[in-house]
C-alpha cells in the first residue's frame, strides 16, 4: 500500500526525461488507500516557479500547498537544528588506537 509519493529535485527529473515515467508511476497508485487514507504526493525543487514544475505538480496533484522558504531568515518552529562539535584529530587517534 503506498501512502506517499515523494520527488525530490523535481526540476531535475523533469530535466533528464523523467516525465513520462513520473505519471506512469503516478497513474499505478491509488489515489485512496485502505481505510480512504489518500496519496500524498510531495515535490522538492528549489525551482517550484517553474512552469515546468507547475504543470506537473497540476498534473500529480489535487489541492497542492506551496511552502516557500526562499528568502526567509526565520526557520518555521516544526524544524529543529542541532550542532554536534567533533575533533578530528581526536577520532582518529581513538580509531587507530582500536585497530588490533
Amino acid at each position: 500500500r503506498v501512502l506517499f509519493f515523494v520527488l525530490d529535485e523535481a526540476d531535475r527529473l523533469l530535466d533528464t526525461g523523467c516525465l513520462e515515467t513520473i505519471l506512469k508511476l503516478r497513474q499505478m497508485m491509488p489515489s485512496l488507500g485502505r481505510g480512504g487514507a489518500r496519496l500524498q504526493t510531495l515535490l522538492f525543487s528549489a525551482t517550484l516557479h517553474t512552469p515546468e514544475v507547475k504543470a506537473l505538480s497540476a498534473r500529480i496533484t489535487e489541492r497542492p500547498t506551496l511552502v516557500d522558504l526562499k528568502g526567509k531568515d526565520a526557520l518555521p518552529e516544526t524544524v529543529h537544528h542541532a550542532l554536534v562539535r567533533a575533533d578530528a584529530a581526536a577520532d582518529a587517534r581513538a580509531a587507530a588506537a582500536d585497530v588490533p
